[in-house]
């Protein structure tokens, strides 16, 4: 599939291998901001954190030649692997992930989570679903799904669509649509963005660690084992929406956006801040 993606105000063509997103050490290096020298020293540097099939995948031989080709194809001809490569090294969502965390740079982090959304989610848009063998109860399996999403804490719209979601999943048919109800009127009318997306609305523009750090003084949330925790004071100004990916150990990844209100109080906080540097 030749998938088009835009990251950094770029159209970007997603690389797939083995049915996967991945991108090589250059374009890596490219988003965030790099030499593709300094990724190759910190993955020799901190090998015993990448595995093979996981973070990345050596291709080489037959198979490389075969890549090198489609790659040509998909791109073309904007991205070209040198006919005296022996082997290269492709990286898979984690393993930008790892990389990101290595450099620990503003750019490195902004432009993984742009990655993130868009880039290596191609590989979910892309998944094929099941044909179902046979037809489900719709009635009897969207009562247990809103069950299910009750006890998992879903409220409200979120509770709904959450359920409309697990039933088509299931049955491949949404209550939803056989309503004609697809857009639920919002509970609160205000937008939510993401940290990235309330730093450059200040002026002049803060990265998104700038942002969660002083959403972290303000007491709206704490880090507990590099995740940020929602505080019962920050749960009235943000929703966790559930991205459709998955932990390693099979929870749901879930991402904080932010009420645009709180503005008022990362920027009364900036400017605290700033005042207390002057004295």
């Amino acid at each position: 599939m030749n998938a088009i993606v835009k990251i950094e105000e770029q159209n970007v063509n997603v690389v797939e291998y083995k049915s996967l997103p991945v991108m090589t050490t250059e374009q890596m290096a490219g988003f965030y901001g790099t030499e593709a020298v300094r990724i190759q020293q910190n993955y020799v540097r901190n090998s015993g954190r990448f595995t093979e099939g996981k973070h990345f995948f050596k291709v080489e031989g037959r198979e490389l030649k075969d890549f090198a080709t489609s790659l040509k194809i998909v791109t073309n001809s904007q991205m070209e692997i040198s006919n005296k490569a022996r082997s290269i090294i492709l990286w898979t969502e984690k393993g930008a992930a790892r990389h990101a965390k290595i450099l620990d740079t503003d750019q490195a982090w902004e432009v993984f989570e742009q990655l993130e959304d868009c880039y290596f989610a191609v590989k979910e848009m892309a998944q094929p679903k099941p044909q179902k063998e046979k037809q489900v109860q719709l009635g009897s399996v969207t009562r247990q799904c809103a069950m299910m999403a009750r006890a998992f804490g879903f409220k409200g719209n979120q509770a709904v669509l959450a359920t409309d979601k697990a039933v088509k999943a299931l049955t491949g048919q949404s209550p939803l649509e056989l309503m004609g109800e697809t857009h639920l009127i919002a509970e609160n009318k205000q937008q939510v963005f993401t940290p990235t997306q309330l730093g450059e609305m200040v002026e002049p523009k803060i990265s998104a660690r700038k942002v969660n750090t002083v959403l972290e003084q303000l007491g709206y949330q704490e880090k507990a084992n590099g995740v940020w925790i929602i505080t019962p004071k920050g749960e009235k100004l943000c929703e966790m929406l559930d991205t459709g990916k998955k932990h390693g150990d099979g929870t749901p990844v879930k991402q904080v956006k932010w009420y645009q209100s709180v503005m008022d109080d990362i920027k009364r906080e900036l400017k605290d801040i700033c005042e207390g540097a002057k004295q």
